[in-house]
């Protein structure tokens, strides 16, 4: 696999987005936390385009979405390795979301300086976006505890204690 790529697009410029590359499968998968929309997005791309890899995008929106449909996605990308392509198996399931949860924090975060150094939010949208990623950070660190993943030391719980995230679960 690839190292992550990928900073905005024709359609998105500027929207930052995590890639990651199966090359086995030739084969991109995209992470995409749309922080102006309040929502989370996952593609993938086998030459043909992006397209989505679930029907429905994970919202923010307490009344449309419960973050436990966050973790039941992450569930299914882990034990369906079809939805990335359909000569996926087991061990590319397992390594692309061990992948995606060890460079989400810096995506996270990447995101996060990049807004705040731009002056594009303020007040209480600001509040809201490091609301939302203190709310994935969670989402992803609960999914960690509770499955036994390959390779899961590069899953540290420091990763996940970001700025906006509340600190009372995080340990160095």
């Amino acid at each position: 696999m690839a190292a992550p790529a990928g900073v905005g697009s024709a359609a998105h410029p500027g929207l930052d987005r995590l890639e990651l590359r199966i090359e086995r499968l030739k084969v991109t998968f995209r992470f995409t936390f749309a922080f102006h929309a309040r929502e989370v997005r996952f593609e993938r791309d086998a030459g043909e385009g992006f397209e989505r890899v679930f029907p429905e995008t994970f919202s923010f929106h307490a009344h449309r979405h419960d973050p436990a449909e966050l973790l039941l996605q992450l569930e299914d990308l882990v034990t369906k390795p079809r939805l990335l392509d359909r000569s996926a198996n087991k061990r590319d399931a397992e390594q692309l979301v061990v992948r995606l949860l060890a460079e989400a924090p810096h995506y996270l975060e990447r995101m996060i300086d990049g807004l705040d150094a731009s002056g594009r939010l303020s007040g209480s949208a600001r509040a809201r976006v490091h609301q939302d990623v203190a709310l994935l950070s969670q989402v992803f660190k609960r999914f960690i505890d509770t499955h036994e993943l390959p390779d899961q030391r590069r899953l540290r719980v420091s990763g996940w204690c970001s700025r906006g995230a509340s600190t009372d679960h995080c340990s160095s």
